[in-house]
């Protein structure tokens, strides 16, 4: 089993914050390929990082989802389709081994 998360920016590149709709329809794609989807909405968490000697901060909510098997190419055709609608050089998108009772 794989628990398949995307690190997503509540703001563009300029702060302005992104619709609701454009999160909502991850979800709903998600939800529909995957038959579900946690989200961590409620308290952004924040990503602090160094680029080119500037300090960056982005708020992100994390959206998970568990799957049997990792299927690496639908999983990099849909972080690029987020990267270009979210209009991002990168969205982090992780992928571990997990273990359910």
């Amino acid at each position: 089993m794989k628990l398949v998360q995307l690190l997503l920016p509540l703001n563009d590149n300029l702060g302005k914050k992104f619709p609701k709709k454009f999160f909502k329809d991850i979800k709903e794609e998600l939800t529909e390929k995957f038959s579900g989807v946690t989200a961590f909405s409620q308290s952004p968490a924040e990503g602090v990082w160094e680029d080119e000697g500037y300090v960056q901060k982005d708020q992100i909510i994390i959206y998970e989802v568990m799957v049997a098997e990792f299927d690496h190419n639908w999983w990099r055709d849909f972080n690029r389709k987020l990267e270009a609608k979210l209009k991002q050089e990168k969205i982090v998108l992780r992928w571990f081994d997990v273990s359910t009772l």
